[in-house]
């Protein structure tokens, strides 16, 4: 069987559009984790989503400390660079 796996993530405080493009430039990937009710921003690497995007939607998540198992709902996908964001 194998391993989940662990994404590492970081909450941000900036919105917007324009830092979302700060953050695609950096090679990050800005997201949304939704629990209980209530959305916290993420960033995320690029290259751990292009893993989650071929392994499955299963993964864990490790933010502030603590892992959570989560289900990916949504992976956006440029249509012409297949980049993702």
């Amino acid at each position: 069987m194998s391993e989940a796996l662990v994404i590492a993530a970081t909450p941000r405080s900036k919105m917007g559009k324009n830092y979302a493009r700060v953050l695609r430039r950096a090679g990050k990937v800005p997201g949304v984790l939704c629990r209980g009710g209530m959305s916290t921003p993420i960033e995320l690497s690029s290259e751990l989503i292009s893993k989650v995007y071929k392994a499955g939607r299963k993964c864990q998540i490790s933010l502030n400390g603590t892992t959570e198992n989560v289900y990916v709902q949504e992976i956006q996908v440029d249509h012409v660079t297949r980049a993702f964001g």
